[in-house]
């Protein structure tokens, strides 16, 4: 068993970016009456990158991974959800340069591609192990030679993004209403909440990304097969894991 789970210094991270949401929504309507419309808007526009960096550098959605026999145990407050190796597809990994260690986990459920994600800080080894644990498991019945990554179309990515910026817009504009304020804090929002929704987007490919493994060679797979010129940074630890676990699996049946 081979766990990747948050760090205490993460989740005593998510109140501090929740009172960021909250300033964000409450900026406009309290700087306009003050600083005018251009000074408000730079001054919202800036807490609303600062608030999309934090939502793609310090934002997860499942508390741990468990990797087991019997599946992917994907762990989110009370909730446990255990996927089968066959339904995991593949593992996105990013390494800051403040040692955060964030992966995004890629799975079917229900037919539709569905994405987790998790993070810690100075957990280089716990990670390399957890991933090396997830290829082994994915590639026990035969060796796993196609990757499959949800994008910005995909529902699991969208919905999410969209729930969020439409929740961020309507709070806005009620605030800037309780100040007689609220068409121009509705606009306000719109950027605020567009600049963030865009950052936080970013991490993800606009299309569902496949990758299909010919001759120990990675294509992309669209209309046609095209050999990629060097595999994507994200999945580097993957691909690496997975050529890992298919060489033993060989070595055992030789």
């Amino acid at each position: 068993m081979r766990k990747f789970s948050v760090s205490p210094t993460a989740i005593v991270a998510r109140p501090l970016r929740l009172l960021l949401r909250l300033t964000m929504c409450v900026l406009p309507a309290a700087t306009l009456t003050e600083q005018g419309l251009v000074m408000s808007a730079f001054t919202t526009a800036l807490f609303g990158f600062i608030d999309g960096y934090s939502r793609r550098s310090l934002s997860y959605t499942a508390r741990s991974f468990i990797a087991n026999d019997k599946g992917l145990e994907i762990s989110s407050g009370a909730t446990v959800l255990v996927v089968s190796w066959e339904h995991v597809l593949a593992i996105q990994t990013w390494r800051r340069f403040d040692r955060i260690e964030w992966l995004a986990v890629h799975h079917t459920r229900a037919g539709r591609l569905v994405v987790a994600t998790c993070m810690s800080r100075c957990a280089e080894s716990e990670l390399n192990t957890f991933v090396r644990a997830c290829a082994k498991h994915v590639s026990s019945g035969a060796p796993r030679q196609n990757i499959t990554i949800a994008g910005f179309c995909d529902q699991s990515v969208y919905r999410p993004l969209l729930k969020r910026f439409l929740g961020d817009v309507a709070a806005t504009t009620l605030i800037g209403a309780l100040f007689g304020v609220g068409g121009a804090a509705f606009a306000l929002g719109v950027l605020a909440s567009a600049l963030s929704a865009g950052i936080a987007a970013a991490r993800h490919s606009l299309r569902t990304t496949r990758l299909v493994q010919t001759d120990g060679l990675w294509y992309a797979d669209g209309h046609t097969l095209r050999p990629l010129r060097a595999i994507p940074r994200t999945l580097q630890l993957w691909v690496q894991c997975l050529a890992e676990a298919s060489s033993k699996q060989t070595r055992r049946t030789v």
